[in-house]
């Protein structure tokens, strides 16, 4: 998977839960936070990102719109970057 895929698909994923949430999406780029960024999105939005991504690793669901430690929300480029982690790892 390259980083433009990542891109895409982490877009593509925010986009569809905002119109599913009848929320604006404003326009998303590699730089855009969507945890506190994203007029209405969440941690719990950055859950369903990851379930619609197939954001997992060997311990199940992995939420991908965090930092590792939980203290910060990353930029749609580090979701990306994290979710070419995770496929990585599994082969």
């Amino acid at each position: 998977m390259t980083k433009a895929d990542a891109i895409n698909k982490v877009v593509g994923a925010v986009r569809m839960i905002q119109e599913m949430s009848g929320l604006p999406v404003g326009d998303l780029t590699e730089a855009t936070i969507p945890i506190g960024g994203v007029v209405g999105f969440d941690s719990l939005n950055g859950v369903e990102v990851a379930v619609i991504v197939g954001a997992t690793n060997t311990r199940g669901l992995v939420n991908i719109c965090v930092s590792d430690d939980g203290r910060r929300a990353l930029s749609v480029g580090e979701i990306a970057d994290s979710l070419i982690r995770l496929v990585s790892t599994r082969g």
